[in-house]
């Protein structure tokens, strides 16, 4: 307990860890038994996400799941909380912790704890550490020992969890070793990716994963002799990914040697195809001189054609030779593409469901009134009369020349843009009237709608911002005291009447003697009035969002520059200023190359922050 929040602000944070262990089991069904329970209670603390992943590493868990011999360990116990629960206002914690074994006599413990966050922010963080001893602990032949720690944020649409071996053998000498990381965006930028022991070498992981070690045991207690088998297995939107790798050194009088074989397999789903890296060699060394060695290295590709490209060395000291393999084992075809989609259909069903349009205030501004509820009717969207109409698909990407539609080739038009709209009788506004038509963005699978090379698929994002609607309506609006605007502004004529007990009966007065409010006084009233202060809009999630946008990640997207000087050049179908994704880039600079191809061809894609680095 600290009696001063940060920034010597008044008041105090609390952190609370009680847990009750040595009672008789109790049976919970399926051999599993509660040997402990526990719970946590913070008041102005929050959880810190890297000092948790950090004391992955360090055992910083074994200071807040049931604790062994806390008086003992008082002052590191209290440090490390500290730590990990650092004091914040507005900030608070709850959740239980328990303790679960399986097997009699327990052959798998876990302690667990699952603390919800509420405040400030709405989090749920989940803590875990699993330990296996197998087949008993009397006979100790595999030990497993893994620290666990997730995040869910509700407030920004992501899960994250991750995890470590630590003080693993097998048979008591060997060490294992290995970490997992997942993560998950479903608000934003969606992504997922689940590794175990890592990723494909090749793949261009999401911005946030972590670098993992892979899973291994080391056969030898030390580097001479060395035996080593390490492995990984990946999951993402779009692959499967999996290897392995075994090494074996040993040295003796001057003499060493080395091999090494492993392989590397990356399955694309849709569609389907895949790669797989193989590679193997033995090696006999003198000190620094190469008596012998072989290796081989290749790729197969698959499945139709399936094709082997691979190449074998056979050195003796200095001499060497080498052979190329470049042959197709399977003929055939790829698979034969869908027959073509007309995408124009399925677009204008997407823009006539209801469920796609949406309606909301402009950005800052208030209700002024609450809307009376009324029952849905099919084929009608709610709008409050100061508010802005937005219909969004996720059918296709617009203002875009697409190449595919998914596994298929579009049929008919490849380009689909909205134009312009209609409201009841007035007039429609031409896309691109800042001030009512505005384009509206939603994410997309890029490999689903242009065509990409393997490397392309690898290295870009899995998902982007592309245009999929437009807003209508104005972004502020003004109260005006003439007729001949759009709004009337009237005098209101109000009296007031006492009623007490005590008193007479009020006399009716004469609407001569009534206050009366005038037009200017009730424009102002209307905007810095009760009603139009009233925050009627911080519910549901919208009250746990901070003052400030702390944790929002800012993205700048991609410009086009010269390769001479880094200089920022125009993109046609781009509003100057605004951000760009990828795709949306690589566009524009396929329309630069095709209007003026000697110029264009100095131009390439950067991040705003790589120039920024480079400069």
């Amino acid at each position: 307990m600290t009696t001063r929040l940060p920034g010597d602000a008044k008041g105090y944070s609390l952190v609370i860890i009680i847990f009750a262990e040595d009672f008789t089991p109790i049976q919970l069904g399926l051999g599993f038994t509660l040997i402990g329970i526990g719970g946590l209670l913070a008041i102005n603390r929050t959880f810190d996400e890297t000092a948790l992943r950090a004391g992955l590493k360090n055992h910083a868990l074994d200071s807040i799941l049931f604790p062994k011999d806390p008086v003992r360990n008082a002052t590191q116990l209290l440090s490390n909380l500290n730590k990990v629960f650092p004091a914040k206002k507005g900030n608070h914690l709850f959740g239980p912790m328990a303790q679960i074994a399986w097997g009699t006599p327990p052959l798998i413990t876990a302690d667990l704890a699952l603390v919800l966050e509420f405040g400030e922010r709405l989090r749920l963080l989940i803590l875990a550490q699993v330990v296996a001893v197998l087949p008993t602990r009397e006979n100790e032949l595999v030990r497993l020992q893994m620290d666990a720690v997730g995040v869910i944020d509700f407030d920004q649409g992501t899960a994250e969890l991750d995890a470590t071996l630590y003080d693993s053998r097998l048979l008591k000498k060997f060490v294992l070793t290995g970490d997992m990381a997942l993560r998950m965006q479903w608000e934003g930028a969606k992504n997922f990716a689940l590794a175990v022991g890592g990723l494909h070498p090749a793949f261009n992981p999401p911005a946030n994963f972590p670098k993992l070690e892979r899973v291994a045991i080391n056969l030898a207690s030390g580097d001479n002799p060395r035996i080593r088998c390490e492995a990984y297995f990946a999951l993402t939107a779009n692959t499967v990914q999996f290897g392995a790798r075994a090494e074996l050194y040993a040295e003796a009088h001057n003499f060493s040697i080395h091999g090494e074989i492993g392989y590397d397999v990356l399955i694309q789903l849709d569609p389907f195809h895949f790669v797989a890296d193989f590679h193997a060699q033995l090696q006999l060394k003198h000190g620094s001189s190469n008596l012998f060695k072989v290796k081989v290295e290749g790729e197969l590709s698959g499945p139709r054609p399936l094709h082997l490209k691979a190449k074998a060395t056979f050195e003796i000291m200095w001499w060497d030779v080498s052979i190329r393999v470049n042959k197709t084992l399977v003929e055939g075809d790829l698979p034969p593409l869908p027959k073509p989609i007309n995408v124009l259909p399925l677009l204008k069903e997407a823009l006539n469901n209801s469920s796609n349009w949406t309606a909301r205030l402009p950005d800052g501004q208030r209700p002024m009134v609450t809307l009376r509820t009324r029952a849905n009717v099919a084929g009608e969207v709610c709008i409050h009369p100061l508010g802005i109409l937005t219909v969004k698909q996720g059918v296709v990407p617009l203002n875009m020349d697409i190449s595919r539609f998914g596994p298929a080739a579009p049929a008919g038009a490849r380009r689909f843009t909205i134009k312009n709209v209609r409201l009841g009788n007035l007039s429609s506004a031409k896309l691109g009237d800042s001030e009512i038509l505005r384009p509206e963005k939603d994410f997309f699978a890029p490999a689903q709608f242009f065509e990409m090379s393997d490397d392309q698929k690898l290295s870009r994002p899995s998902f982007e911002a592309l245009p999929a609607g437009v807003s209508f309506g104005l972004e502020e609006f003004t109260f005006t005291e003439t007729k001949d605007d759009w709004l009337e502004v009237e005098a209101i004529k109000f009296e007031t009447i006492i009623v007490d007990n005590t008193q007479p009966a009020p006399t009716p007065r004469d609407s001569n003697n009534r206050y009366t409010l005038s037009a200017i006084l009730l424009a102002s009233q209307s905007r810095f009035g009760a009603a139009g202060v009233s925050d009627l809009r911080r519910t549901g999630k919208a009250k746990y969002s901070t003052a400030k946008d702390k944790y929002r990640a800012v993205n700048k997207g991609w410009i086009i520059v010269t390769a001479a000087d880094l200089s920022a050049q125009p993109m046609p179908g781009i509003e100057a200023g605004k951000p760009a994704s990828y795709s949306e880039a690589v566009q524009a600079l396929n329309q630069l190359k095709q209007e003026n191809p000697a110029i264009a061809a100095g131009f390439k894609i950067l991040r705003p922050s790589d120039v920024q680095a480079i400069d």
